[in-house]
């Protein structure tokens, strides 16, 4: 098995066309197929199935090209990293984002590397946490902003800082002025939160439960945008970080409670895998998402002003996370 081979057969995953893959990589159909037939002898299965829809992996085609995707992000990062050494970090790198940070630091960050790091070729993909984890372990992504960081095997954790959470509500012109909410009154509360498998429920889950409360989940739903729709209808609430409805609480369409007694947190950090060496291009990245999260909860007045008037901590402003 060499490099080409891997390529090749990447090229035909991507396109599900020997003869596409072929006009892609320049070469001959019959010299592509015989360059997979050879690869898949050595390996002692087919690779592909063929037929009137075209050409599908097979099981051990997927494995191959998962793992043989990473073997050539790794060779091109050597690369990358020996050319960056003499200059300016050059290359591609694959930061990973929840998408509550996404919705609001995706632009600054490109913006950003774009403007510091011209050379570098920044790809942002936005998923829920878990599977962020995976694609880290993989080699799918080089770094992702993660906030479940325990148990997490092969990723070495840098601490950035912590979160509060708060209760979100729509402003309808007849709320109990408040500031906060004491934990315990969210059990009365018919809340629509993401499914048992994403990170923040899964964080909202255990803080609740050790202090003794029960939530109503009456809705679940995996899209921020809809969630935060169904809470504008009236008759709903979520619990999310201030900054995923900074823009609907500037126009007044949501309204946003810390929850204390205890105060509801969660630490945000940024992780990399703990077996492959890092580029100088995803340490410069690492450092603009560390930056730009820091300036975003801690200094741009993501806080409530009656949050900040009631001497509430603004957001993030609990000690960074150990």
């Amino acid at each position: 098995m060499d490099l080409k081979q891997l390529r090749y057969l990447q090229a035909i995953a991507e396109e599900g066309s020997f003869s596409r893959a072929a006009r892609v990589l320049g070469l001959s159909q019959p010299s592509l197929s015989q360059r997979m037939r050879e690869l898949e002898l050595e390996l002692g299965g087919e690779l592909f199935l063929r037929g009137s829809f075209g050409v599908r992996l097979t099981d051990l085609g997927t494995m191959v090209v998962g793992q043989g995707a990473a073997i050539l992000r790794q060779v091109e990062q050597i690369r990358t990293e020996a050319r960056s050494r003499t200059g300016d970090p050059v290359g591609e790198v694959a930061l990973g984002l929840p998408t509550t940070v996404a919705l609001h630091l995706t632009v600054p960050i490109v913006r950003e590397v774009s403007r510091r790091f011209p050379g570098l070729r920044l790809r942002v993909v936005e998923s829920m946490s878990g599977y962020l984890q995976e694609w880290l372990a993989s080699g799918r992504i080089d770094l992702a902003v993660l906030y479940k960081v325990d148990g997490a095997p092969g990723l070495k954790i840098s601490p950035i800082l912590t979160e509060d959470l708060y209760l979100i509500a729509a402003r309808l012109g007849h709320e109990e002025d408040r500031a906060s909410i004491p934990m315990a009154e969210l059990a009365a509360l018919p809340l629509v939160l993401p499914s048992r498998e994403h990170g923040l429920r899964q964080h909202i889950e255990a803080a609740v439960a050790q202090a003794g409360v029960a939530l109503h989940v009456g809705v679940e739903i995996e899209s921020l945008v809809h969630m935060k729709e169904l809470v504008r209808d009236g008759d709903r609430f979520t619990i999310l970080p201030f900054a995923a409805v900074r823009e609907e609480i500037r126009d007044g369409s949501l309204i946003a409670r810390r929850i204390v007694e205890p105060v509801l947190r969660r630490p945000i950090a940024l992780a990399v895998s703990a077996d492959r060496p890092l580029s100088q291009g995803a340490r410069r990245v690492g450092e603009v998402v560390e930056r730009a999260i820091q300036l975003a909860l801690r200094g741009r007045g993501e806080v409530p002003p009656k949050a900040r008037a009631a001497g509430d901590y603004p957001v993030g402003h609990s000690d960074r996370a150990t």
